[in-house]
């Protein structure tokens, strides 16, 4: 009498190993799980994978990355969120912005670009941050003895200036300048001997390599580098920058835009960061995490 055929085992149904009906299950269950989850993330939020997850985008004023970037790994160490920045003159972001049509958050180094923004209908609300001061500097131990305007407009000595219709440093400039008449013998010095350059950024690498003699720029970039000597001179007296951020209109990710805007003028966060480098930070409210309960902090709807 023949043996009987014992039954061929399939390899996925030996001992310790799942059916296949059993790895359909888990892996429609996972799916489940993994959709619940991303729908109770907010819908703007950028660190929701899945949803909207393209970082969000800021103008900086170039004077301000140092502080900034020291901020921006702070709250992404937080909150996993990325910052997508760019930096140049605050003149140029503004009109950048406002070319281009996108982005969520402008930085600015004085508050008059965030009021051209509101008038043009690119910038809502705005939080004020911090002050600085348009000073007068030059390489370490003064080798040109700058001590006035008068010594300025020595043959030779090379001025490096903002461009004023680019940055807020050289806008600021001016017009202390021009109230106090000499605007036009400091720019035809700068013309002769010296250079315009884009950014306050620029103008400090010059003066730390000593390529000029002396350059106007704000108080709290020249206070970050050993290598610069700071002279205040009274024409400059009373010439400020106010930085501040605005949420632009242009925001697709508002919730998110807020909550990193009142984080950077929260004085126990961002303006931490602005005072250790050297600018003076206005008094900030406390850092109160309320994106869930207040989806607007700003107060109304910011694209209305």
């Amino acid at each position: 009498m023949a043996r009987p055929i014992p039954p061929r085992i399939c390899p996925l149904h030996r001992k310790g190993q799942a059916s296949p009906a059993f790895l359909g299950f888990l892996a429609s269950a996972v799916t489940v799980v993994l959709l619940i989850a991303l729908l109770l993330l907010p819908v703007d939020w950028p660190g929701s994978r899945g949803r909207s997850g393209d970082a969000l985008l800021l103008y900086c004023a170039a004077g301000m990355r140092l502080p900034v970037e020291r901020i921006l790994a702070k709250y992404r160490s937080e909150y996993g969120v990325n910052v997508q920045v760019e930096y140049a003159g605050s003149n140029v972001l503004l009109g950048k912005l406002e070319l281009s049509g996108k982005g969520d958050l402008f930085l600015s180094a004085d508050k008059s670009y965030l009021e051209l923004g509101r008038e043009r209908e690119l910038v809502d609300e705005v939080l004020p941050l911090a002050r600085m001061n348009v000073v007068v500097g030059v390489p370490r131990g003064n080798p040109r003895n700058i001590q006035s305007l008068d010594d300025l407009l020595q043959t030779g000595v090379r001025i490096v200036l903002a461009n004023p219709d680019q940055a807020a440093i050289g806008s600021a400039t001016r017009r202390a300048l021009q109230t106090a008449a000499c605007w036009a013998l400091i720019e035809t010095q700068t013309r002769q001997f010296g250079v315009f350059k884009p950014t306050v950024g620029e103008i400090a690498n010059d003066l730390q390599l000593g390529s000029v003699d002396a350059g106007f720029l704000w108080d709290a970039v020249a206070e970050q580098y050993p290598e610069i000597d700071i002279v205040r001179l009274p024409q400059l007296s009373g010439a400020t920058g106010d930085i501040g951020i605005g949420l632009l209109r242009s925001s697709k990710h508002s919730t998110a835009a807020i909550h990193f805007a009142r984080y950077v003028a929260a004085r126990d966060r961002g303006l931490l960061f602005f005072e250790a480098d050297g600018f003076e930070p206005v008094d900030g409210d406390l850092w109160v995490d309320a994106i869930a309960k207040s989806p607007e902090p700003f107060g109304g709807n910011p694209k209305k």
